[in-house]
């Protein structure tokens, strides 16, 4: 049985992306029409890096200062890494996902986006560890994985995943799109 599924994009940085399933195996295409479309879908692409890449740093800030709670700081300081923004930009890679995903109901993209927020933070987290660099240390923590990954933070990365859905599918005006 083979499926194919085309989706076309407003401004984003791709034109088209076409997903082929084909006896399990899946190939993700990418076009760009012109040299003029070509740049104006890279500067989206870079717009919503830096837009996930700041909303990813705000809410790691948020949720490290309510974390301070538990210590009874009532400081409520936050804090974050520079190594975390083109981690948390990169979640501009799975707009494509948002598009093919978006028939399921809200749980089930939910959970696809929070296995796929814990592959990125596995693979970048043994990376900078590998380094000596890694922001985040977890082997204190009941249910981790490597010291890169707390399994509780599951439904978080839930609601996270969902909430970049929301803001990298917005609907485009006519000012956004693509000639």
């Amino acid at each position: 049985m083979d499926i194919l599924i085309n989706i076309k994009f407003c401004q984003s940085s791709f034109t088209a992306c076409s997903i082929a399933w084909q006896h399990a195996e899946i190939n993700i295409g990418i076009g760009v029409s012109n040299r003029k479309n070509g740049a104006k879908m890279f500067k989206k692409l870079i717009h919503n890096f830096i837009l996930c890449g700041t909303i990813g740093w705000c809410l790691e800030i948020l949720f490290t200062a309510l974390q301070s709670l538990k210590r009874r700081n009532l400081t409520l300081a936050g804090n974050t890494s520079l190594w975390m923004f083109p981690i948390y930009g990169s979640a501009v890679l799975l707009k494509p996902f948002f598009f093919v995903f978006r028939k399921y109901r809200t749980l089930f993209r939910g959970v696809i986006y929070a296995a796929m927020i814990f592959a990125a933070e596995y693979l970048s987290g043994n990376f900078l560890k590998k380094h000596g660099l890694c922001p985040w240390d977890y082997r204190r923590c009941p249910f981790q994985i490597r010291g890169v990954i707390r399994l509780d933070f599951f439904p978080l990365w839930i609601l996270t995943g969902l909430l970049f859905e929301k803001i990298l599918t917005r609907p485009c005006t006519a000012k956004d799109r693509i000639s």
